[in-house]
Parts: structure tokens; C-alpha cells; sequence
């Protein structure tokens, strides 16, 4: 390799490493957390919350979420929006059941852990935020 011809590549790895660098740093981070948007909910008004395994729809900031009491210390956020064709599932009594999630309009059933599907006719399953729970102030923060 000619002297210019080094100097040409070894320029090259210094200038692209910071921007490769910068790159890699990025896919390190929380995608949700990068969106901005992080909503906080109180959730003393909804007392099926208190236990484990209890369900609420809430709808907050324009944002409507199926919450579940995974544990004493974790609340899981599910959009509560059907993606079969985005009816509000939740908000009609009998959609919540510790065993399943139903949407009204058309029949489909959602997994209460995993938001996955368990009954057509949706074809993918509910979306699944980011959440942290606090629970001596009873508050959750869903990254959307």
C-alpha cells in the first residue's frame, strides 16, 4: 500500500468511526423512551387494579390503554385499540376478563399477558408499551 493511499483509508476510519460510533450508541436506546411521549396515570380510581391480575380501560391525553396488575409491583400497558379495525376494545362492559381480552365489534380475543392473538379475526396482536409503576404513589408511566 502506497504512503497516500493509507493516508486516504486511515483518514476515512477516523472520520467515520465517530459517526459509526453514534449509530451503535443509538440502537442501544429504549425505542419508546425515544418517542417522548410518556403518559402518567394514577390508578386509585380504577380498584380492580388492586389485585393481581385485575384489568381497567383508561383513556388518558387522547390515549386510550388496557391496564393489568401483572404483579404487586409491575402494570402492564396495552393499546386498546383493535388492530383488526381499530375499535376501542375495553370501554363496554364484559370485554375484561382475567382469562382474555375481547373486542366488542367483532370478536376478536386478545392473551391478557401478552396482548398476542388467541381469536381471529385480528391477525396481529395489541401493542405492548413500556411501562413503570411506582407503587406507594399508585402511579404508572406508559412510554408510547
Amino acid at each position: 500500500m502506497e504512503r497516500r493511499e493509507f493516508l486516504r483509508v486511515s483518514l476515512g476510519a477516523v472520520i467515520g468511526l465517530p459517526v459509526v460510533a453514534s449509530v451503535l450508541s443509538s440502537c442501544e436506546t429504549d425505542v419508546n423512551k425515544v418517542r417522548g411521549q410518556v403518559v402518567e396515570v394514577d390508578i386509585s380510581p380504577y380498584p380492580m387494579l388492586n389485585n393481581v391480575g385485575g384489568m381497567a380501560f383508561v383513556q388518558v391525553d387522547n390515549y386510550s390503554f388496557i391496564l393489568r396488575r401483572a404483579s404487586q409491583t409491575t402494570i402492564v400497558a396495552f393499546s386498546a385499540v383493535c388492530p383488526h379495525q381499530g375499535c376501542l376494545i375495553g370501554d363496554q362492559m364484559g370485554e375484561l376478563h382475567h382469562h382474555k381480552i375481547r373486542c366488542m365489534c367483532h370478536g376478536a380475543e386478545f392473551n391478557p399477558q401478552t396482548g398476542a392473538v388467541t381469536q381471529g379475526p385480528a391477525t396481529t396482536g395489541l401493542t405492548q408499551y413500556q411501562t413503570e409503576f411506582d407503587p406507594q404513589s399508585k402511579t404508572v408511566k406508559i412510554y408510547v
